[in-house]
């Protein structure tokens, strides 16, 4: 819940207010969610799925 309200760009603030938690304790939270390990992250490059073409899609036909 902490990290949704942060994603809805609620200071950390107003997060403790809603949660009723302390400012320190939503900071801790938020600091950890960033920390997230490298296995845990999602694969944003996308090497891994992308296959290139196999023929040129610049060539023109020719008749």
């Amino acid at each position: 819940m902490i990290f949704d309200l942060w994603l809805a760009c609620h200071t950390q603030e107003e997060i403790a207010e809603i949660c009723g938690c302390e400012r320190s304790t939503v900071d801790h939270a938020l600091r950890e969610t960033a920390d997230l390990p490298k296995s845990a992250k999602p694969a944003a490059d996308h090497l891994t799925d992308f296959d290139p073409p196999i023929y040129n899609v610049w060539k023109l036909p020719t008749k």
